[in-house]
């Protein structure tokens, strides 16, 4: 039988470094030396993985209409601009 995969876990609290299962990506988890609520990084959820197709996509159309209208400047200025955008949004969720 395969084992789990799992995903190293850093306290925030104490700097525990523990493991958790990969289904816990992107949830919390218990420290087993400090017991205070740690995040398991990574993102699972399915919403996710779409928000951040979308936002690639955003970001390529505005570097590619900046590029239409106003060459290697334009295509900076609209690209830069829509992924600051994309990346304030992406953590205000």
């Amino acid at each position: 039988m395969d084992s789990p995969e799992v995903i190293r876990v850093d306290c925030e609290h104490c700097g525990e470094v523990f493991q958790a299962a990969e289904s816990m990506a992107g949830g919390m988890t218990n420290c087993p030396r400090c017991k205070k609520a740690a995040t398991v990084p990574g993102l699972r959820d399915r919403w996710f993985r779409f928000v951040q197709a979308g936002m690639l996509v955003a970001v390529v159309a505005l570097t590619l209409a900046g590029w239409h209208n106003g060459g290697l400047a334009g295509a900076l200025a609209l690209g830069s601009l829509g992924a600051l955008v994309c990346g304030v949004m992406y953590v205000a969720m």
